[in-house]
């Protein structure tokens, strides 16, 4: 009997230690602002850098003129089906073939049946006049690509979902 209580409490004892361990691991992980992390996070111009620059670019498969500069990003990666929102500032002196880059993707007529623009206060697309939009399905994902001049300056808006 005295054998079995010691093994239980050693058992006990390593439980305990597992328990603490994993709960320490899985609250870190989730605060960690991962491009593509499996948590929800907004960056703005100060923290969306180019590591989520080149997040954007894979998802999207587009390319970005060396100097651009993100704005804003939302990622939603806690649902189901990941998502983001992106403002990019695209250089005015490489405009023209960004702008023929998007003009290059198919235009398709998609709708989502739940917007993921509703509530996000950056999310002004057509606030200036608009160069190009494209709207697409590639790879299971759904991309929506606007880009706009306002106030002088040019901005690319991303809508990507996964499904």
């Amino acid at each position: 009997m005295k054998r079995v209580r010691a093994i239980w409490r050693k058992m006990r004892s390593i439980l305990v230690l597992m328990i603490a361990i994993g709960g320490t691991v899985l609250v870190g992980c989730g605060r960690q602002w991962r491009p593509g992390a499996a948590s929800d996070y907004e960056l703005d111009a100060s923290s969306f850098d180019a590591e989520h620059l080149k997040l954007v670019e894979a998802k999207t498969w587009l390319v970005f003129p060396a100097e651009s500069k993100g704005q804003n990003l939302v990622w939603r990666g806690r649902q189901i089906d990941p998502s983001f929102l992106a403002k990019i500032i695209i250089p005015s002196n490489s405009v023209g073939p960004f702008v023929k880059q998007i003009e290059s993707l198919p235009d398709q007529e998609v709708t989502l049946s739940r917007p993921t623009t509703v509530g996000v206060s950056w999310w002004e697309p057509y606030k200036g006049s608009v160069a190009v939009e494209r709207r697409f399905i590639r790879a299971a994902s759904y991309t929506h690509v606007i880009v706009s001049k306002y106030d002088g300056v040019w901005f690319c808006y991303v809508e990507w979902v996964s499904f």
